[in-house]
């Protein structure tokens, strides 16, 4: 290893990451780490290396570890964003991707549109649905040709631009609450509920409206197009007068 520059190690630590050999790779790459710690590539790799051998807490604590001597660097938030959602600690992951990102300025579009794709499909595994889509919108915004964020919306989404229903028959009624809470908290003042109790009581106002306004026309709707469904259920106006007195100052 002395006649060789770290370069030239680097390069067959990778060649070894694309050929599948991960314990070997691992084994230089700890090699090197130890006798160049403040060389940031050796620590970068041993943890690629354990994590796709599945080494998932090694590699925790190898990059862990990396990170309190170079606290800033994206790689390395990248990585342990990865090997967190390997280990199902997504809302680490998610805290680990945004650092990636907050730290990522000298990136290229690529990269950068990578690590939103990243995090939005840990904000997807975590229920976060509207965030999810904005974020996978975003890196094909960085970059148009980023063709795994627009696989990932056109798995999700549905014609509204909005998290696709489990069952297609509840898209409709999913964009009729979704236009008519948006009104609710703009009354309230807020963009979120303060407890089961009052999202129980606005959803269901949402549902006596559809029920009373939008499901006995179905038959004229279907034949709508989605903009004039969508305007349709914006002229609709619903009384959530009792509500906003209960919890608009709760």
């Amino acid at each position: 290893m002395g006649n060789q520059n770290n370069e030239e190690i680097h390069s067959i630590i990778i060649s070894l990451l694309e050929e599948g050999q991960n314990k070997e790779a691992a084994k230089i790459a700890r090699l090197l780490r130890d006798k160049f710690p403040d060389d940031i590539e050796p620590h970068l790799l041993l943890g690629i290396a354990l994590m796709r051998d599945t080494k998932y807490d090694k590699s925790r604590r190898v990059t862990l570890n990396a990170l309190t001597k170079f606290p800033n660097d994206w790689q390395l938030h990248e990585l342990m964003g990865h090997v967190l959602g390997h280990l199902n600690r997504l809302a680490e992951a998610e805290k680990h991707f945004r650092l990636a990102i907050e730290n990522a300025s000298y990136t290229d579009e690529e990269e950068k549109a990578m690590l939103y794709f990243h995090l939005a499909d840990i904000l997807w595994e975590q229920s976060k649905r509207d965030e999810a889509i904005a974020n996978w919108k975003l890196a094909l915004e960085i970059d148009p040709d980023c063709i795994v964020a627009e696989e990932a919306l056109e798995e999700t989404i549905n014609e509204y631009g909005e998290p696709k229903a489990t069952d297609p028959i509840f898209n409709d009624v999913y964009h009729f609450q979704n236009i008519h809470l948006k009104r609710y908290f703009a009354l309230v003042g807020r963009d979120e509920f303060r407890n089961e109790d009052e999202a129980k009581s606005v959803i269901g106002v949402t549902m006596n409206g559809w029920n009373q306004f939008v499901a006995p026309r179905a038959r004229d709707i279907d034949n709508l197009t989605t903009e004039e469904r969508t305007a349709f259920f914006k002229s609709i106006t619903l009384d959530f007068k009792d509500v906003v007195l209960k919890w608009k100052n709760t």
